[in-house]
């Protein structure tokens, strides 16, 4: 997997979470693509702005 052209590695798994989308966004409006489990975004550095909504690499 990439994330702005940084490569990750790691146990991935692909489920069907069309129920969890289609809930997330008929709550919310946001439309999710995936979800990030919390030892890859220690493993990684990422760095969570919630003021600005954004998630992204420290590193």
């Amino acid at each position: 997997m990439l994330i702005n052209e940084v490569p990750l590695s790691g146990d991935f798994y692909a489920i069907n979470l069309t129920n969890v989308k289609e809930s997330v966004y008929g709550n919310t409006g946001f439309n999710i693509s995936g979800i990030l489990g919390s030892d890859l975004l220690k493993k990684y550095g990422f760095e969570i702005d919630y003021e600005q909504g954004l998630l992204g690499l420290s590193r």
